[in-house]
């Protein structure tokens, strides 16, 4: 075999190598898209100094920076710039600007690698609130990502309750109450556990329930307390895993909260500024409440502030009212038998007929006073 033959040979084996490479690189995704984007957030944590309740001169609130990686490239040169203004829209300063804090990698500050978390810290005091009426921080992030790209975010307040999930400053009103929570319940679902397809004993109310911390302080031991009631006025209980049976943790939109692990519904954890822990709750219906023809069902919540124990409540506006539709049917069966009284094997005068009359409440609820009329006739119609 001659030396052009090999090289071309040789060639042709490299070309096909580098084929099943990139066909590999293409199946791993090495080539993928390059995603370059990354998310602030800031949190407000409050000290009311005077301990009077309100937002007031002298109080101080803390801000804490959260920068995120989102994407899947690394980010460089970070620079956080923020818009801090009065209410009125004159210029303030926050005390001693934004400072690095930590990070969840061991990079130096402003190096993000894809999915690293980077904190900031702020504060400011408040002076002649009388006048601006109160501040809105906003942040703008900016970064160079690994292949030369600006990126940007500007910072969301953290509370995606107020329906704006991006880009809305943080706001504090002079004068408003320094702590609070926001509750609600509603209705989820009917769980027909039977399948008969009406509402029936064991069947179940499967409800929702929010708190989110509406206030500017961290808060602590969060507490819903249901309180259901059927039409009837008497008291209900819940269905739960515990004693005494209650609502049922199940997430926060930050993951700050947790089942404490104690096996009766307590959490653990701090609920910042702007953050919303559910809960399920789970009624199984039973006779009494399905006769009444409604379950009422209200809410009441409790939290402590982190930093003082204070305490904060609220109560939902209106209770949830779930209106039990009531079923009547009655399910008639008349089984005849024929008595052969003088045993000679034909149905003749003098044998008796007995009929057995069965009635079947197929409805969910009770039926009284019940009667009914029989209606004997031959085979020619008489009586």
């Amino acid at each position: 075999m001659n030396e052009r033959k090999l090289k071309k040979i040789y060639r042709l084996g490299v070309m096909r190598c580098s084929l099943v490479i990139f066909s590999l690189l293409l199946g791993t995704g090495a080539f993928s898209q390059i995603n370059r984007q990354f998310e602030v957030k800031t949190f407000t944590n409050l000290t009311d100094t005077n301990s009077n309740g309100i937002v007031d001169d002298g109080d101080v609130v803390n801000f804490t920076v959260r920068v995120e990686n989102t994407g899947n490239i690394t980010l460089n040169s970070l620079v956080l710039t923020s818009t801090f203004l009065g209410l009125d829209s004159s210029a303030i300063n926050l005390s001693g600007g934004i400072n690095y804090a930590n990070s969840s990698e061991s990079n130096g500050s402003g190096i993000l690698i894809a999915g690293e978390v980077e904190t900031y810290v702020a504060s400011y005091t408040f002076s002649n609130i009388d006048s601006t009426g109160g501040i809105s921080l906003s942040i703008l992030g900016q970064a160079i990502s690994a292949d030369s790209q600006q990126v940007s975010d500007t910072s969301d307040n953290g509370n995606n309750s107020d329906g704006n999930t991006t880009n809305d400053p943080n706001i504090i009103n002079g004068g408003d109450a320094v702590a609070s929570i926001e509750i609600d319940k509603v209705f989820d679902r009917f769980d027909d556990v039977d399948g008969d397809g009406m509402y029936s004993v064991g069947d179940r109310l499967l409800y929702i329930i929010t708190v989110n911390n509406d206030g500017y302080q961290d808060l602590i031991a969060i507490a819903p307390d249901d309180a259901l009631t059927d039409q009837g006025g008497r008291a209900l209980a819940l269905t739960a895993p515990f004693t005494p049976p209650g609502a049922v943790f199940t997430s926060s939109t930050y993951g700050n909260i947790s089942d404490a692990g104690a096996g009766n519904g307590t959490t653990t954890g701090t609920l910042v500024v702007g953050e919303t822990v559910f809960y399920s709750a789970v009624y199984t219906l039973d006779q009494t409440a399905i006769e009444s023809g409604r379950v009422n069902n209200c809410l009441t919540a409790q939290a402590n502030v982190f930093s003082t124990g204070a305490l904060v409540t609220d109560s939902i506006d209106s209770c949830v009212e779930n209106d039990i539709p009531h079923v009547t049917d009655l399910n008639t069966t008349k089984v005849a038998s024929i008595l052969d009284n003088n045993n000679n094997g034909v149905n003749d005068v003098g044998d008796t007929i007995v009929y057995d009359i069965f009635i079947e409440n197929q409805g969910n609820v009770t039926i009284s006073n019940l009667d009914f009329t029989e209606n004997i006739t031959n085979a020619n119609g008489g009586g």
